[in-house]
């Protein structure tokens, strides 16, 4: 009976797990629009606790595929992520920043993640700004954008950095070009990676300062930019980095070498097919096979 049915997704609404949402579809789109509320309810509600609590074990495609699924069964789905965000522990609202990133064209999420981009916690901030890359900035201030390229956290202002639209990174070039001395090697690699994005031939000298720096991370930061960028008259760079003490760094200079190398700066790769690391040596015979066609472990 239909009172059966409402008695039982009442249930499933408290109760029921992932496995539940199979048994509701067709609940929800019945002709008893009374059990098809509910049950779009109970979906919604499933479908939210199951993308909390098994936020890493979801790839962050099929995250977003479950969530556009349940958009379109409930369109109250991202407010009811919304409202429980102020309730969850820090990993938690991490998690659903995150969900709320990939879909910042919705209203509800598009109010919430401008709040989340001022959030005390720099995690969430760090996370918020991800959305930049997919929002419309024509209403965002000057003065906002620049108030997260200057965020205490450098996970903000690398990220920040790597979201905004080619306009925006124009608009704040001083900025960008600022950071391109940061400390931290994820911003300063984003910055470099900006300015040559933007046709700016001076990200050179800061990329170069990179790939020298004593600290084998900005090196390897800088190494990961070189791999990115077309700048042939820096890679003798990455074939001397091969030989760097640091294991990732001779990774990334492998890597930089298979991506933006020559023919023949792989052909003498061959000594790093020995490397007592095993990265290190799954690096150069990926360059190896990508210049040359040679393939070592066939």
């Amino acid at each position: 009976s239909p009172l059966a049915v409402r008695s039982a997704i009442r249930y499933l609404n408290f109760r029921g797990k992932q496995e539940s949402v199979r048994a509701l579809l067709p609940i929800a789109s019945s002709s008893d629009t009374q059990s098809a509320s509910l049950a779009i309810k109970a979906i919604s509600r499933i479908s939210r606790d199951y993308l909390i609590d098994r936020f890493n074990d979801l790839s962050p495609r099929q995250r977003l595929e479950m969530t556009k699924v349940v958009q379109r069964i409930d369109s109250q789905f991202i407010q009811s992520i919304t409202e429980v965000l102020g309730s969850l522990d820090d990993e938690d609202r991490v998690h659903l920043t995150s969900i709320l990133s990939e879909v910042p064209d919705d209203p509800d999420a598009k109010k919430v993640l401008n709040q989340l981009m001022a959030d005390k916690d720099e995690s969430i901030r760090a996370t918020a700004v991800r959305a930049l890359s997919k929002m419309d900035l024509s209403d965002k201030e000057s003065a906002e954008i620049d108030r997260l390229l200057s965020d205490p956290d450098a996970r903000v202002r690398a990220n920040t950095i790597e979201s905004l639209p080619g306009q925006q990174r124009s608009e704040h070039l001083s900025k960008i070009q600022q950071a391109t001395r940061s400390e931290f090697p994820r911003e300063r690699a984003n910055a470099i990676l900006a300015l040559a994005e933007l046709g700016e031939s001076d990200y050179e000298i800061p990329l170069m300062n990179m790939l020298r720096h004593p600290d084998s991370w900005m090196r390897t930061s800088g190494l990961w930019v070189l791999a990115q960028v077309d700048a042939p008259n820096l890679m003798y760079k990455a074939m001397e980095l091969c030989s760097d003490n640091s294991p990732h760094v001779r990774v990334h200079a492998l890597r930089a070498i298979g991506k933006k190398g020559t023919k023949e700066q792989a052909q003498q790769l061959t000594p790093w097919l020995n490397d007592s690391v095993s990265d290190v040596r799954e690096a150069a015979h990926q360059a190896i096979r990508l210049k040359t066609g040679l393939d070592y472990q066939a």
